[in-house]
């Protein structure tokens, strides 16, 4: 989470990282109530290697519980190492089963399996030209 973000309820109460994922899940409560999806879970946790697991934001399911896509929700840095590489990890083990959304943007692994297409950029930080010297 980053320093910026402050935890928020959703209008299902549900505790969220930031404003903006709280206002992702309203999003998908407004479409289960127009009927485009049949329901949604938070917080969903994949396997991704022995040591690791992903847990996704949120997942779409059918009427029977059954995962259909997984969204993930991303405010501040969107293309972070620890979230590519789970990202990777999830693609090499479930690729041909669910669609991954990121910000509503489809995503998915490159033919070559090393790189995950259609993510947003690194964020470079600006590093001043000289230090900061203080009023005079």
């Amino acid at each position: 989470m980053s320093p910026q973000a402050k935890s928020q309820r959703c209008l299902l109460k549900h505790l969220h990282q930031s404003r903006g994922e709280a206002g992702y899940c309203d999003g998908l409560l407004g479409r289960v109530k127009n009927g485009q999806i049949a329901a949604f879970a938070i917080q969903h946790s994949f396997p991704v290697s022995k040591t690791k697991s992903w847990k996704a934001d949120f997942v779409i399911t059918d009427k029977d519980g059954l995962i259909l896509e997984v969204h993930e929700y991303k405010g501040f840095n969107p293309s972070d190492d620890n979230f590519r590489l789970k990202l990777a990890l999830f693609f090499e083990r479930y690729a041909d089963r669910w669609p991954v959304f990121v910000n509503n943007k489809q995503v998915f692994p490159s033919k070559s399996g090393h790189r995950i297409m259609n993510l947003p950029p690194k964020k470079k930080r600006k590093i001043p030209s000289r230090p900061f010297a203080g009023r005079r």
